[in-house]
């Protein structure tokens, strides 16, 4: 009965792990062209060596291969490295054209990127050690269930954040379901701890805010 009771922590946990390892292998091998914008072009990162090409601070993206910039995905589906990419600037009021290589990510937009992955990894160890000691626990377990649940989503999403714009549809929709989920997490534990309100006692509330 126990094993079976730790069936879903132990799936979590890895569930979980599996994303971050999956983010940590994206860190490395996304294919990029060494400038990250918002959806309304504005440029927020580039690499301090841009293929030989300068870009002001005040320098706009107007479309990337034609695309405008918030239709157009940072990840290049279906690139390969070494496939020329077109973007067209506007440059204190001047529109230009770009020509730029696709690549695997240079250290230092590894390490801007990867900023979250100690604290992701710090949060994971933490809620897979108190997920798993909540077996064991006869008082308070739901409440050190749902703090080990919240401390791995929160882990995953320190590590999905910054690169979920690089991966797959379905590494989109973990991230912003982890939003979600943090959101009602969130709420179930302010309830629960550190003591039960009243609408926290039953868990008809907490199967609604899940």
């Amino acid at each position: 009965m126990k094993r079976l009771r730790s069936a879903p922590a132990l799936f979590l946990i890895s569930l979980t792990g599996a994303i971050i390892a999956y983010s940590l292998w994206l860190l490395f091998n996304h294919l990029t062209i060494g400038v990250h914008w918002e959806s309304d072009g504005s440029i927020f990162w580039q690499r301090q060596d841009l293929q030989g090409v300068s870009l002001s601070p005040n320098t706009t993206i107007v479309a990337v291969d034609g695309v405008p910039p918030a239709d157009a995905a940072m990840a290049f589906p279906g690139g390969s490295a070494g496939d020329l990419v077109t973007l067209l600037v506007d440059q204190d009021g001047q529109r230009q054209e770009l020509v730029l290589r696709l690549d695997t990510p240079t250290l230092d937009e590894v390490l801007a990127l990867g900023l979250g992955f100690p604290a992701a990894l710090a949060f994971w160890l933490v809620g897979a050690a108190l997920l798993l000691q909540s077996q064991s626990l006869e008082s308070r377990r739901l409440v050190a269930v749902l703090a080990g649940v919240f401390l791995l989503v929160t882990g995953m999403e320190f590590a999905v954040g910054n690169l979920y714009v690089f991966g797959p549809l379905w590494y989109t929709l973990i991230y912003t379901s982890g939003v979600w989920l943090l959101g009602s997490l969130t709420t179930i534990l302010h309830l629960r701890f550190p003591r039960t309100y009243r609408w926290g006692r039953g868990s008809f509330l907490t199967v609604l805010l899940l």
